[in-house]
């Protein structure tokens, strides 16, 4: 089985079991919906935790999840990243999980030029973030089609529109 991070405990909310979580997950009503299965991951492999209670506040996702019920049951989550199942029903047509785009390849003006490290979720959009291979600099490149030409999975490719000084 896969899965994805969908956020992390940040804080406690209360003294009832509820926590803050930070999550740049496009699917939080799917993720955090009562009744859903997160996961933490520990040395014995993913621990499952089953959400009591959902509601959003400010910039976070405030949770309660069964069988956690005051402050002394969360403590030991703190700062442990949320992962659910890896469900690719959830993605319309051309639509990815951020998780799997990184380490692909990126072709720019038809020459592989480096690999996506990781992607940023700034106030004005997403980014990738690209090691180049000939300085090892990194490189942002927005995370929109005016800038994305195509993302091809089979060959682990993402090919950025042919535009003069971008990289």
């Amino acid at each position: 089985m896969e899965y994805n991070d969908c956020g992390k405990i940040v804080q406690t909310h209360g003294i009832k079991g509820e926590v803050k979580v930070k999550t740049d997950s496009s699917f939080v009503d799917e993720r955090f919906k009562v009744g859903a299965t997160l996961y933490i991951k520990s040395n014995k492999g993913y621990k499952p935790l089953v959400v009591k209670s959902h509601r959003s506040m400010l910039n976070y996702e405030l949770v309660s999840f069964e069988g956690l019920e005051s402050i002394d049951d969360v403590m030991p989550y703190l700062s442990k990243i949320l992962y659910a199942e890896k469900d690719k029903n959830l993605l319309k047509e051309n639509e990815h999980f951020y998780s799997d785009l990184i380490d692909l390849n990126v072709s720019y003006f038809n020459n592989i030029v480096g690999k996506v490290i990781r992607i940023d979720a700034l106030p004005q959009c997403d980014y990738l973030i690209i090691k180049l291979e000939k300085d090892e600099k990194e490189k942002m490149v927005p995370l929109l089609d005016e800038f994305i030409d195509s993302i091809d999975d089979e060959n682990k490719v993402i090919y950025i529109t042919d535009m003069e000084g971008l990289l």
